[in-house]
């Protein structure tokens, strides 16, 4: 078995003739049960070998992440009969020697566009966990927003003052994560896409400036650091310390990519500074990475990942360095040989574009837009290349996701690049079979985990209930409202039968007293009158 994801077992019914044999236990072994680090060197870490007949199920991992992996494919067997009390593995006996193909099997999440709060992201590594994904790249900082609460630096800029991350928030997500065996990859991109940099600080001249550029375009993404300024270079250096504190794995990712001289070249300063040192923009953005960026990753031990366009930086003052780094591919994989030559180490993301209506560039567009998973399953990566081809990543921008509904937007086309990362190059079922097991992967091992993923074609997933009547903060919020509204118009509806109801009672004794017979009647039915 090579899939990702596990076929529906059949989907034999509990009524056939089937002979049963229970089994209440499971014998798991570990080789080296030190290795308890998040990080994937090579594909045996995440081995597995699993075991399953009318006698015994046993479970052999070459360490923690390979029994993780292995638990994952076991969960996936198992089919129940909804009532909480039966569960049961079809088709035994049952085999299973696995590995991934790549180590590095990722999705990238922008949390800058839209502010994805903890719970959310908690969901998607639940999601990725049953992907059997390792790699969660979380994209901090662009133009709209730096939603970091950084301390001693005003730089931090959101949507609204409670869409922040706190150190705290971040420490407890790489927990989180490294607990399903899910490493947590920051990325913070200079000097480009800066723009929300420079509002936290209004009297320093930390981003540039070129106010025609914006106005002819209208896309603040051109607006790059100003790398000329000492006080910019000392305010990248404090975030990458901040992110090298709070973050563990051993890579950080510098972003790089789309840096528009166009707006250096009419900020005044930026190039008044060119011409004073006699050099080009790509000198200085080459003293940038090579004084500021590369120290700082140094000086927590750490190696950079870098978009693609990084590569394209090499002149005299610095290069970036294809031994100890990693280049992510995004373009066009027709390059990836070019980089590969360079020396690079690559992670693939071309093709894997979560937030396109047409992922692959040279693939047909889809009549339905959820039928992507499609591109994604038939991406074809070359295994004469799987030397330098550390793995891939799926990638979600989110300019049109944001908590409601970024989890169907992922979940299951997912599984398309999930299967293509850890399957061999070989292993091509039809897209019929895929379809088959996707709709299944998508009801069992996401929705019945409480994950909101979408539905690829007509089906009935019997757990959608529970996510259905789920309720969010302003549902509670509403119901205590709604709840505080008739308890109110209760009370007052009660006070006021009381209040007639004693109205009427001294009317009746005070008629009944100031009868004919009775002085002062006139008096009295004053007094009631009133």
């Amino acid at each position: 078995v090579y899939s990702s994801f596990s076929r529906p077992s059949n989907m034999v019914d509990e009524d056939d003739d089937v002979s049963f044999v229970t089994l209440s236990s499971m014998e798991i072994t570990i080789h080296d049960a030190s290795y308890h680090k998040v990080a994937f060197p090579d594909t045996s870490i995440e081995s597995y070998e699993l075991s399953i007949n009318d006698k015994e199920i046993k479970l052999h991992g070459n360490t923690i992440w390979g029994v993780l992996r292995g638990l994952e494919t076991f969960a996936q067997l198992v089919k129940d009969q909804r009532d909480g009390n039966h569960f049961f593995i079809y088709n035994s006996p049952i085999d299973i020697k696995d590995e991934p193909r790549f180590t590095w099997r990722g999705l990238m999440i922008d949390v800058a566009r839209h502010f994805h709060p903890i719970p959310l992201l908690e969901r998607i590594i639940d999601g990725m966990e049953a992907e059997k994904l390792n790699t969660l790249h979380l994209h901090l900082a662009d133009a709209e927003t730096f939603p970091l609460e950084i301390p001693d630096l005003p730089i931090t800029n959101t949507f609204d003052d409670s869409l922040v991350y706190t150190e705290e928030n971040l420490k407890y997500l790489v927990t989180y994560a490294g607990l399903r065996g899910i490493r947590i990859v920051p990325e913070i991109d200079v000097p480009g896409h800066a723009y929300s940099w420079g509002k936290g600080f209004k009297d320093k001249h930390i981003t540039s400036q070129c106010p025609e550029l914006l106005e002819r375009t209208h896309n603040i993404n051109n607006v790059a650091l100003n790398i000329a300024s000492d006080d910019t270079l000392n305010v990248v250096k404090k975030v990458y310390d901040f992110i090298g504190r709070v973050f563990t794995d051993d890579f950080i990712h510098v972003g790089g990519d789309e840096v528009n001289e166009a707006c250096w070249r009419e900020d005044a300063f930026i190039s008044s500074y060119i011409r004073d040192h006699n050099m080009t923009f790509k000198d200085l953005q080459g003293f940038f990475q090579k004084d500021t960026v590369q120290p700082s990753l140094s000086s927590h031990h750490r190696s950079a990942i870098a978009w693609e366009e990084l590569s394209e930086l090499d002149t005299h003052v610095w290069r970036f360095n294809s031994s100890s780094n990693l280049l992510q591919v995004w373009k066009n994989n027709a390059d990836i040989p070019k980089f590969i030559a360079k020396g690079f180490k690559v992670v693939v993301s071309a093709g894997f574009y979560l937030d396109r209506q047409k992922p692959v560039d040279t693939a047909p567009s889809r009549w339905l837009w959820y039928d992507t998973w499609r591109d994604f399953y038939e991406m074809s990566l070359d295994p004469n290349l799987d030397s330098s081809v550390v793995g891939g990543e799926a990638c979600m921008w989110s300019e049109q996701t944001d908590h409601q509904n970024l989890l169907s937007r992922i979940f299951p086309r997912i599984s398309g690049v999930s299967e293509r990362l850890w399957s061999p190059h070989d292993h091509n079922n039809t897209i019929f079979d895929v379809q088959t097991r996707l709709m299944y992967h998508r009801c069992y091992s996401h929705v019945k985990r409480g994950i909101r993923a979408g539905p690829i074609r007509p089906d009935y997933c019997p757990y959608f209930s529970a996510i259905i009547t789920e309720k969010s903060w302003w549902d509670s919020l509403f119901k205590t409202l709604v709840l505080l509204s008739v308890s109110a118009f209760l009370i007052i509806l009660t006070l006021f039968i009381a209040c007639c109801g004693l109205y009427f009672m001294i009317k009746s004794k005070l008629a009944k007293k100031n009868s004919p017979s009775s002085s002062g009647y006139s008096e009295a039915s004053d007094y009631v009158e009133s």
